[in-house]
């Protein structure tokens, strides 16, 4: 196995225990990113225009699993 492939095995691992935990688990700016699969730029705009909530702790911003489910949920298009 490459170190890449393990890499992102262990990542995919790590996200879906904090995934499993959804009434305590907090995502980094970029894991909700990645998550919702968006620019930088975007995710940013999202935050400034309060379409995503966040909890801010000092610099960090952290998002609430509960919250990007639900954002993604309300932009499903059938």
């Amino acid at each position: 196995m490459t170190k890449e492939i393990l890499y992102l095995k262990n990542e995919i691992a790590r996200l879906k225990a904090k995934l499993e935990k959804p009434n305590t688990a907090l995502l980094s700016n970029e894991e909700a990113r990645n998550l919702v699969g968006v620019s930088v730029r975007t995710w940013a705009s999202f935050r400034e225009k309060n379409i995503i909530p966040y909890v801010r702790i000092g610099r960090k911003i952290l998002y609430k699993v509960e919250d990007i489910n639900r954002f993604i949920d309300e932009h499903y298009v059938k």
